[in-house]
Protein backbone atom coordinates (compact mmCIF):
# COMPACT_ATOMS: atom_id res chain seq x y z
CA UNK A 1 0.00 0.00 0.00
CA UNK A 2 2.80 2.42 0.87
CA UNK A 3 4.59 1.70 -2.42
CA UNK A 4 1.37 2.16 -4.39
CA UNK A 5 0.70 5.47 -2.66
CA UNK A 6 4.22 6.65 -3.43
CA UNK A 7 3.73 5.75 -7.09
CA UNK A 8 0.43 7.64 -7.24
CA UNK A 9 2.08 10.69 -5.67
CA UNK A 10 4.84 10.61 -8.26
CA UNK A 11 2.31 10.51 -11.11
CA UNK A 12 0.38 13.45 -9.64
CA UNK A 13 3.52 15.52 -9.22
CA UNK A 14 4.92 14.67 -12.64
CA UNK A 15 1.70 15.72 -14.35
CA UNK A 16 1.27 18.95 -12.44
CA UNK A 17 2.10 21.88 -14.70
CA UNK A 18 4.08 23.70 -12.00
CA UNK A 19 7.56 23.03 -10.75
CA UNK A 20 7.08 21.81 -7.18
CA UNK A 21 9.58 22.22 -4.38
CA UNK A 22 10.06 18.90 -2.57
CA UNK A 23 8.60 18.99 0.94
CA UNK A 24 8.33 16.42 3.71
CA UNK A 25 6.32 16.63 6.91
CA UNK A 26 9.17 14.74 8.54
CA UNK A 27 11.23 17.94 8.46
CA UNK A 28 8.82 19.73 10.81
CA UNK A 29 10.03 19.77 14.46
CA UNK A 30 8.03 17.40 16.65
CA UNK A 31 6.86 15.27 13.71
CA UNK A 32 5.47 11.86 14.64
CA UNK A 33 3.59 9.31 12.57
CA UNK A 34 -0.14 9.48 13.30
CA UNK A 35 0.14 12.63 15.43
CA UNK A 36 -1.27 16.09 14.64
CA UNK A 37 1.07 18.41 12.74
CA UNK A 38 0.22 22.10 12.51
CA UNK A 39 1.24 23.30 9.04
CA UNK A 40 -0.37 26.77 9.20
CA UNK A 41 3.01 28.50 8.86
CA UNK A 42 4.43 26.05 6.30
CA UNK A 43 1.42 26.46 3.99
CA UNK A 44 2.01 30.22 3.85
CA UNK A 45 5.67 29.82 2.89
CA UNK A 46 5.94 30.69 -0.85
CA UNK A 47 8.54 27.93 -1.33
CA UNK A 48 6.22 25.12 -0.17
CA UNK A 49 4.10 24.77 -3.30
CA UNK A 50 4.27 20.96 -3.18
CA UNK A 51 2.74 20.94 0.32
CA UNK A 52 -0.04 23.25 -0.84
CA UNK A 53 -0.67 21.04 -3.85
CA UNK A 54 -0.90 17.85 -1.76
CA UNK A 55 -3.23 19.44 0.80
CA UNK A 56 -5.35 20.95 -1.98
CA UNK A 57 -5.72 17.54 -3.65
CA UNK A 58 -7.05 16.08 -0.38
CA UNK A 59 -9.57 18.90 0.00
CA UNK A 60 -10.57 18.74 -3.66
CA UNK A 61 -11.12 14.98 -3.43
CA UNK A 62 -13.11 15.29 -0.19
CA UNK A 63 -15.38 18.07 -1.48
CA UNK A 64 -15.75 16.77 -5.03
CA UNK A 65 -19.43 15.94 -4.56
CA UNK A 66 -20.04 19.54 -3.46
CA UNK A 67 -18.35 21.03 -6.51
CA UNK A 68 -14.87 21.37 -5.05
CA UNK A 69 -13.36 23.05 -2.02
CA UNK A 70 -13.27 26.76 -1.24
CA UNK A 71 -9.71 27.06 -2.56
CA UNK A 72 -9.92 27.15 -6.36
CA UNK A 73 -6.17 26.76 -6.81
CA UNK A 74 -3.44 25.23 -4.59
CA UNK A 75 -1.69 28.60 -4.36
CA UNK A 76 -4.78 30.11 -2.73
CA UNK A 77 -3.68 28.23 0.39
CA UNK A 78 -0.88 30.76 0.92
CA UNK A 79 -3.56 33.06 2.37
CA UNK A 80 -5.52 30.45 4.31
CA UNK A 81 -5.79 32.73 7.41
CA UNK A 82 -5.99 29.82 9.87
CA UNK A 83 -3.85 29.03 12.90
CA UNK A 84 -4.95 25.40 13.33
CA UNK A 85 -4.35 23.82 9.93
CA UNK A 86 -3.72 20.28 11.15
CA UNK A 87 -2.60 17.27 9.09
CA UNK A 88 -1.76 13.66 9.92
CA UNK A 89 0.80 11.45 8.21
CA UNK A 90 -0.38 7.90 8.90
CA UNK A 91 2.17 6.03 6.77
CA UNK A 92 5.45 7.73 7.63
CA UNK A 93 6.20 8.78 4.06
CA UNK A 94 6.14 12.49 4.89
CA UNK A 95 2.87 13.21 3.04
CA UNK A 96 -0.47 14.20 4.64
CA UNK A 97 -3.31 11.65 4.73
CA UNK A 98 -5.90 13.51 6.82
CA UNK A 99 -6.65 17.23 7.10
CA UNK A 100 -8.54 19.25 9.72
CA UNK A 101 -8.41 22.97 8.92
CA UNK A 102 -9.58 25.66 11.33
CA UNK A 103 -8.69 28.43 13.68
CA UNK A 104 -8.68 29.02 17.43
CA UNK A 105 -9.34 32.20 19.36
CA UNK A 106 -9.89 32.64 23.10
CA UNK A 107 -12.32 35.44 22.29
CA UNK A 108 -14.52 34.12 19.49
CA UNK A 109 -14.06 30.34 19.67
CA UNK A 110 -13.66 30.04 23.46
CA UNK A 111 -10.22 28.48 23.15
CA UNK A 112 -11.55 25.65 20.99
CA UNK A 113 -10.80 24.99 17.33
CA UNK A 114 -13.46 26.19 14.89
CA UNK A 115 -13.20 23.66 12.09
CA UNK A 116 -13.80 25.02 8.60
CA UNK A 117 -12.73 22.12 6.34
CA UNK A 118 -11.58 18.54 6.68
CA UNK A 119 -10.92 15.50 4.55
CA UNK A 120 -8.82 12.47 3.68
CA UNK A 121 -6.88 11.08 0.73
CA UNK A 122 -9.47 8.30 0.42
CA UNK A 123 -7.38 5.38 1.67
CA UNK A 124 -9.41 3.05 3.95
CA UNK A 125 -6.90 3.58 6.77
CA UNK A 126 -7.25 7.34 6.42
CA UNK A 127 -11.05 7.22 6.43
CA UNK A 128 -11.11 5.01 9.55
CA UNK A 129 -8.69 7.34 11.33
CA UNK A 130 -10.68 10.41 10.28
CA UNK A 131 -13.92 9.04 11.76
CA UNK A 132 -12.34 8.35 15.15
CA UNK A 133 -10.51 11.67 15.21
CA UNK A 134 -13.62 13.66 14.28
CA UNK A 135 -15.59 12.12 17.14
CA UNK A 136 -12.69 12.59 19.56
CA UNK A 137 -12.30 16.27 18.68
CA UNK A 138 -15.97 16.96 19.39
CA UNK A 139 -16.34 14.76 22.48
CA UNK A 140 -13.20 16.14 24.13
CA UNK A 141 -14.17 19.77 23.62
CA UNK A 142 -11.06 20.35 21.52
CA UNK A 143 -13.02 21.53 18.49
CA UNK A 144 -16.50 22.26 17.21
CA UNK A 145 -17.75 21.40 13.75
CA UNK A 146 -20.53 22.78 11.56
CA UNK A 147 -21.17 19.78 9.31
CA UNK A 148 -23.40 18.00 6.83
CA UNK A 149 -23.01 14.94 4.62
CA UNK A 150 -20.48 12.31 5.67
CA UNK A 151 -19.07 14.12 8.73
CA UNK A 152 -22.57 14.77 10.06
CA UNK A 153 -23.47 11.10 9.61
CA UNK A 154 -20.32 10.05 11.49
CA UNK A 155 -21.20 12.24 14.49
CA UNK A 156 -24.86 11.22 14.46
CA UNK A 157 -23.94 7.55 14.32
CA UNK A 158 -21.58 8.09 17.28
CA UNK A 159 -24.44 9.60 19.29
CA UNK A 160 -22.93 13.09 19.51
CA UNK A 161 -25.46 15.73 20.55
CA UNK A 162 -25.80 18.78 18.28
CA UNK A 163 -26.08 22.26 19.70
CA UNK A 164 -29.61 23.57 20.15
CA UNK A 165 -30.98 26.84 18.77
CA UNK A 166 -30.54 28.48 22.17
CA UNK A 167 -26.94 27.32 22.52
CA UNK A 168 -25.99 28.48 19.03
CA UNK A 169 -27.56 31.90 19.59
CA UNK A 170 -25.81 32.23 22.94
CA UNK A 171 -22.31 31.17 21.97
CA UNK A 172 -22.19 31.92 18.23
CA UNK A 173 -24.54 34.79 17.37
CA UNK A 174 -22.58 35.60 14.20
CA UNK A 175 -22.86 35.08 11.31
CA UNK A 176 -26.61 35.35 10.90
CA UNK A 177 -28.25 31.93 10.64
CA UNK A 178 -31.67 30.58 9.75
CA UNK A 179 -33.12 28.02 12.14
CA UNK A 180 -34.81 25.07 10.43
CA UNK A 181 -35.01 22.42 13.13
CA UNK A 182 -36.10 19.56 10.86
CA UNK A 183 -34.04 19.45 7.67
CA UNK A 184 -35.72 21.58 4.95
CA UNK A 185 -35.18 18.87 2.29
CA UNK A 186 -36.85 15.67 3.57
CA UNK A 187 -35.49 13.67 0.64
CA UNK A 188 -31.85 14.57 1.25
CA UNK A 189 -29.30 12.17 2.66
CA UNK A 190 -28.89 14.45 5.67
CA UNK A 191 -32.62 14.34 6.46
CA UNK A 192 -32.70 10.57 6.08
CA UNK A 193 -29.67 10.13 8.33
CA UNK A 194 -31.20 12.43 10.94
CA UNK A 195 -34.32 10.28 11.00
CA UNK A 196 -32.29 7.06 11.07
CA UNK A 197 -29.97 8.04 13.94
CA UNK A 198 -32.43 10.28 15.78
CA UNK A 199 -35.94 8.82 15.36
CA UNK A 200 -37.24 10.99 18.20
CA UNK A 201 -36.02 14.26 16.70
CA UNK A 202 -32.60 14.25 18.35
CA UNK A 203 -31.05 15.62 15.15
CA UNK A 204 -33.77 18.06 14.14
CA UNK A 205 -31.31 20.87 14.85
CA UNK A 206 -30.46 22.04 11.33
CA UNK A 207 -29.35 25.60 10.68
CA UNK A 208 -28.79 27.50 7.45
CA UNK A 209 -26.45 30.30 6.43
CA UNK A 210 -24.54 31.60 3.44
CA UNK A 211 -21.00 30.46 2.68
CA UNK A 212 -19.20 32.37 -0.07
CA UNK A 213 -22.57 33.41 -1.43
CA UNK A 214 -24.06 29.91 -1.42
CA UNK A 215 -26.74 28.68 1.03
CA UNK A 216 -25.71 25.74 3.23
CA UNK A 217 -27.60 23.64 5.81
CA UNK A 218 -25.61 22.18 8.70
CA UNK A 219 -25.66 20.64 12.16
CA UNK A 220 -23.49 22.34 14.79
CA UNK A 221 -21.54 19.99 17.07
CA UNK A 222 -19.47 21.13 20.03
CA UNK A 223 -18.96 20.27 23.67
CA UNK A 224 -19.63 23.63 25.31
Amino acid sequence: MKLLRKYIREIILENNNKRLQEFSLRDIPGYQIGKPINISRELSDPDNNQLRFLVWKILEYSYESLGGNMYKDPEDLINHNMNEFIVFDLTGDGYPNVVFAGWKSNRSSYGMIKSTMSGTDGMPESVAFYKKELVRRVASGEAFHEVSGGPAAILMKAGMRPLSKEEIEKYFPKPKRTWFGRHPDPNSRDAQNAKKYGPNGEYDMWIGRDLLGEPIVKLFFGNM
